[in-house]
């Protein structure tokens, strides 16, 4: 199955709202059925201490991986303090890529 046909199964034939699909709040063993093993891979955002200061709110997005069809679906939206999380209409194909990444520990951090 490609994305859209995904999307589809979802979104059209099963009537999810894509912001219920966000939340976790659908029949999750429905989409099961209906398009095949699925979990949350990546999840950025949402939360206090997450990002921008006060009144800039922050980016938020959810990657699943359906692995059945080794695809990949971000949702992406908006969270602020005051009126939560909002969620794009929007779904794309988003692949993974490995990165190396340096942080640097202070000396008190490495003797814990």
């Amino acid at each position: 199955m490609t994305l859209e046909q995904i999307d589809h199964k979802i979104f059209t034939e099963l009537e999810i709202e894509h912001n219920m699909f966000a939340y976790d709040d659908y029949d999750q063993d429905a989409v099961i059925a209906a398009v095949g093993p699925f979990k949350l891979v990546e999840e950025v955002g949402g939360g206090e201490g997450d990002g921008g200061g006060e009144g800039d709110g922050e980016h938020v997005s959810r990657v699943w991986h359906f692995e059945a069809h080794d695809v990949y679906m971000r949702i992406t939206g908006y969270y602020a303090s005051y009126d939560g999380t909002t969620w794009d209409s929007e779904r794309e194909e988003v692949f993974p890529r490995q990165v190396m990444v340096t942080v640097f520990d202070s000396a008190k951090d490495r003797a814990n």
